[in-house]
C-alpha cells in the first residue's frame, strides 16, 4: 500500500506545500512574530522533514519532538487554529484532493494536540 507521502506527490509535493503554507505563515498577523526571518531556511526544512515522517515517507526515522522545538513559546488555540487553517488552504490550492487533505489535516491535528507542553 502506498503511503499518504507518496499519494501526496512525494518530497518536491511536500515542499511547494511547505513553501505556501510559510508564505501565507508570514503574512498573517496572528502568528508572523513567531517566524523570525532568518530562521525561515531552517524552519521550511524542518517542516518538510517532520511531514516526510509524520506522513510516512520516511519509515524508521524519529519524529521530531513538537514539545522541544515549540519550548519556550506562547502559542495561543487561536494561533493553533490558524495555523491549521493555512496547511489546509495550501493543500488545497496545491490541488490535493479532499480525502487526502482530511488524511493529512488527521494526523497533523492529532500529533499537535497530543503534544506535552
Amino acid at each position: 500500500m502506498r503511503t499518504l507521502f507518496d499519494r501526496l506527490g512525494g518530497r518536491s509535493a511536500i515542499t511547494a506545500v511547505v513553501d505556501d503554507f510559510y508564505d501565507r505563515l508570514t503574512r498573517d498577523p496572528r502568528v508572523l512574530h513567531q517566524f523570525a526571518e532568518e530562521r525561515l531556511p531552517s524552519l521550511r526544512a524542518a517542516q518538510v522533514a517532520w511531514l516526510t515522517t509524520a506522513f510516512g515517507g520516511a519509515p524508521g526515522q524519529p519524529m521530531a519532538d513538537l514539545a522541544a522545538a515549540h519550548r519556550g513559546l506562547d502559542i495561543t488555540d487561536d494561533q493553533v487554529t490558524a495555523v491549521l487553517g493555512h496547511l489546509e488552504a495550501a493543500l488545497s490550492d496545491a490541488g490535493v484532493e479532499p480525502e487526502l487533505q482530511r488524511q493529512a489535516m488527521s494526523i497533523v491535528s492529532r500529533l499537535w494536540f497530543a503534544r506535552v507542553f
